[in-house]
């Protein structure tokens, strides 16, 4: 299964990269948040993020809102790692009918998860 997931997010990156990317003028991976930044904005985010009392949370959507980085291509490894915490929390959320009231402890877990695929 590992196999099946690492291969879908290869793929869906290529493919990212060939219609949003490669069309640019400029060079793009220029400008690519760096991993410093990208720690910086999830620190920017962490109390939203820990707050949020939504079904579905997407660590990657709020990151992408913060001024400094938004609209700017991210690498590889750290969308990839965005996404997968992203689905197996949201997973967790939905169907293992987590109590709401406790989401504030899954959401700072989900953080600690980012943070550590990120070092």
């Amino acid at each position: 299964m590992y196999r099946n997931i690492r291969s879908l997010l290869k793929r869906n990156r290529r493919l990212e990269r060939k219609i949003f990317y490669d069309p640019r003028a400029n060079d793009w991976r220029e400008e690519l948040i760096t991993r410093s930044e990208l720690i910086k904005a999830l620190a920017q985010i962490a109390s939203r993020v820990v707050k949020n009392e939504s079904a579905e949370l997407s660590v990657l959507k709020l990151v992408n809102k913060v001024s400094y980085i938004k609209g700017r291509p991210m690498g590889d490894y750290e969308k990839n790692a965005l996404q997968v915490v992203d689905i197996i929390f949201n997973y967790l959320r939905i169907n293992t009918e987590f109590d709401q009231r406790f989401y504030h402890i899954l959401n700072s877990l989900q953080m600690a998860f980012v943070r550590d695929f990120l070092r």
